[in-house]
């Protein structure tokens, strides 16, 4: 994990390579099957988002869509709504099972008209992807004057706290148990995002009233850490730290989000 000195931005050198990280999201055999029980647990937060949107529904891309869970949210409640994944197996099963306009492939392959959404949303994807700033800078052209980018994204300082947990864990002899379940471990991917540095991104790539805040957790247990155990008591720690972030968040005036996800937006000027 290294942070720049200049922007702090925290990412894993070396980068992952473009190449290998199509090939990790597009041909993972159990990609699908995690999506479904990950989807039925995020729809909550998917549902929240779209019935708080202060307009008019209008067309809407989900970047990295996944099994369509969000296309599905959003087709219900009045979105024409298009989603893009590397996985020809998620976009597949997005089409079957739920009936909405899902597309294997990068974002650049499908060759959308300039101006086309009203928005566009980034579910636990910018963290992901190899080369996040190209990434806001090819969607930014996509969105009508006005429009709206959303995301949504592990928040750095709570990983850093998570990392060191894990890391007096194992000095403490728990590394076999982290190993058995690694979503209970700190899982860190390409880039960490916190608040300033993903307001950095969407600035540089040319979004402005950029907004960032605490993003409530997906409930019950989306990562299958617990394997038979019953959600809602996880459920309940995971409501009353979210209280905590959103208060710490409140009385610092938005600067610091203490939770372990924020979601940002920004608009096309």
């Amino acid at each position: 994990m290294v942070q720049c000195e200049s922007c702090g931005v925290v990412f894993r050198s070396p980068r992952p390579p473009i190449a290998a990280s199509v090939e990790e999201f597009g041909s993972s055999p159990t990609g699908v099957a995690a999506e479904a029980w990950l989807g039925v647990r995020r729809s909550r937060m998917f549902v929240r988002f779209l019935e708080a949107w202060p307009g008019r529904p209008g067309r809407v891309l989900d970047v990295g869509c996944g099994g369509g869970w969000f296309l599905k949210a959003a087709t219900e409640r009045g979105w024409t709504a298009v989603g893009v994944d590397p996985s020809p197996a998620a976009a597949r099963y997005a089409r079957e099972e739920f009936g909405v306009d899902a597309r294997p492939g990068g974002l650049e392959a499908q060759h959308f008209e300039p101006a086309s959404f009203d928005l566009v949303t980034l579910w636990n994807v910018l963290d992901v992807v190899p080369e996040p700033l190209a990434l806001l800078r090819t969607i930014q052209p996509l969105l009508r004057p006005g429009g709206t980018l959303h995301l949504r994204a592990p928040n750095f300082p709570f990983q850093r706290v998570a990392f060191g947990a894990t890391r007096a864990a194992r000095r403490v002899g728990l590394g076999r148990a982290l190993d058995r379940r690694p979503y209970l471990a700190f899982i860190f991917n390409a880039t960490a995002l916190s608040a300033r540095t993903v307001r950095l991104f969407l600035e540089r790539a040319g979004f402005t009233d950029v907004r960032v805040h605490p993003s409530p957790p997906a409930p019950g247990d989306p990562y299958r850490v617990f394997h038979g155990v019953a959600e809602w008591p996880l459920g309940l720690v995971k409501a009353g730290a979210h209280g905590v972030a959103r208060a710490v968040w409140g009385l610092s005036g938005g600067r610091w989000i203490a939770g372990a996800s924020l979601e940002a937006s920004g608009r096309r000027p």
